[in-house]
């Protein structure tokens, strides 16, 4: 494991301190954003120890509204969705 300490260790990023270095890219599991299904697929990898994980399509312009499941951040119901997410 000696070969990986730096993995393992702590960063701190701006204000923010992960408790290491293992990062998840942003991707789309086809979810509906805020579900339940949605919700356990990113619970997963944070219980698993990911340190950082981004979220898909978490954007500000509508411009998919007309897509299934899609969430911005830029009205109230996405706001709300990614929240659940997020906590």
């Amino acid at each position: 494991m000696s070969d990986y300490n730096y993995l393992f260790s702590p960063i701190k990023v701006g204000n923010v301190e992960l408790k290491n270095r293992i990062s998840m890219n942003c991707i789309t599991p086809m979810f509906v954003r805020g579900s339940e299904q949605d919700c356990a697929f990113y619970e997963a990898r944070a219980k698993g120890g990911t340190g950082l994980i981004g979220l898909a399509c978490a954007v500000t312009a509508p411009f998919n509204a007309n897509v299934p499941g899609f969430a911005t951040v830029g009205t109230p119901d996405g706001i709300e969705a990614h929240k659940r997410v997020v906590d």
